[in-house]
């Protein structure tokens, strides 16, 4: 019977082994990863005259399969695969550096290696908190079999029977959850921009990041006193007049109120409730109908109004069409100021996300609702492909 009471309390652990034997099952990938991310372009240093553009190209093809081992994995083996991919960059700026080709070649896949992982670890947390959920209800089943299940059988054979029944329903169990970490990972919990995201941060500036630099005042405070302060009085009415107001003048505030514009409208439309009486529901739909109907119209004129041109340049829509190009434009914050870190970093968490909404604006075209125009949508969809491409330009320079 202590045996058998031993068993019955040791089973809360076999979901942790069951965790614990996925997680080890991404071991076999390593030897794969490394032929791609370290022996290949290696070879390729020792065997090609123009060894920058092979390294391209190679990253080009490398691209999509890396994309495929993080999209198409089970879910339970997600945050481990991330793990693995990100050892790799860590063992290429170890190893990278600028004095040979080898060495520059090393740091070309480990930056698109840092990108990728990057991108995906936006979605950790919504990954965990999946698992989590698939978890629990199981867990919570197998906490209540315990309880109810015998451990005091004197009689060998109900002993027995005993045991049987619960190993059949421990059973189910594991396989329920096994097949629930084997699952594939559900594109929704990959990271986009959300109300909460782009109306709570919209704007940020340097005086709301950490460690701030400081104004002008208190830079030259301490230089006033070693030379003429009419000269540097001038100069910094100069540089708090005449430079702050050209740099005002390239400020994005039209463009951020455009911007909030739109996700608050979106956000109050989404956000109408309808009444429950089938009287006035019919009534209170069509009224929302036709306001989201007009909402549409009204910001493709200001679309139209403000010169986003309609349609793209072939070369822009080869690059939006790939995600290897798109991750090839993130910034590196390292070695930066802390003031300039924050604000990068809060930029590329947008630029990850953006990657993402702009593909399931994709999907939505081509399963949108039928109360709305397939003309009108496809209009805005090349508007935001517009948009976007224009905001890479503007990366890139």
């Amino acid at each position: 019977m202590s045996w058998r009471q031993l068993e019955l309390n040791c089973w809360a652990q076999l979901l942790e082994a069951q965790t614990q034997s996925m997680e080890n099952g991404v071991a076999e990938w390593w030897f794969r990863l490394y032929e791609l991310l370290i022996r290949s372009p290696l070879s390729i240093c020792a065997s090609d005259d123009d060894t920058l553009s092979s390294i391209a190209d190679h990253l080009a093809h490398v691209s999509p399969l890396l994309d495929q081992f993080m999209r198409e994995g089970p879910i339970g083996q997600f945050e481990i695969r991330l793990n693995l991919l990100e050892s790799f960059s860590n063992y290429g700026s170890l190893t990278g550096d600028d004095q040979s080709e080898k060495g520059r070649s090393i740091v070309r896949v480990t930056r698109h290696v840092d990108a990728l992982v990057q991108h995906y670890r936006l979605a950790t947390p919504g990954i965990i908190a999946e698992i989590k959920r698939l978890r629990e209800p199981i867990e919570k089943e197998m906490r209540d079999y315990i309880k109810l299940a015998s451990w005091k059988d004197v009689n060998i054979h109900a002993l027995k029977q005993s045991a049987n029944n619960t190993h059949r329903h421990l059973h189910r169990c594991i396989r329920s959850f096994r097949e629930a970490l084997r699952s594939s990972v559900p594109s929704s919990l990959l990271p986009r921009i959300s109300y909460e995201h782009l109306v709570n941060g919209s704007t940020y500036t340097l005086e709301s990041s950490p460690d701030s630099p400081p104004t002008t005042g208190h830079v030259f405070a301490s230089v006033k006193v070693l030379a003429d302060e009419t000269l540097f009085q001038r100069f910094t009415d100069i540089l708090n007049s005449d430079v702050v107001q050209v740099v005002s003048a390239w400020a994005c505030g039209t463009a951020d109120v455009v911007a909030t514009s739109i996700i608050s409208t979106s956000q109050v439309l989404s956000a109408v409730p309808v009444s429950s009486n089938p009287k006035e529901k019919e009534k209170e739909f069509k009224s929302l109908l036709s306001r989201k109907k007009r909402a549409l119209a009204d910001l493709l004129k200001e679309l139209k109004r403000i010169g986003v041109p309609p349609s793209l340049k072939p070369q822009q829509v080869s690059r939006l069409n790939s995600r290897f190009q798109l991750l090839e434009s993130v910034i590196s914050s390292v070695g930066l100021p802390p003031h300039v870190q924050f604000l990068l970093e809060k930029s590329e968490d947008y630029f990850h996300r953006l990657v993402n909404g702009l593909e399931a604006a994709r999907i939505a075209f081509t399963v949108h609702h039928s109360d709305v125009p397939t003309r009108d949508l496809k209009r805005l969809l090349s508007s935001v492909e517009t948009i976007f491409a224009f905001s890479l330009d503007l990366r890139n320079q």
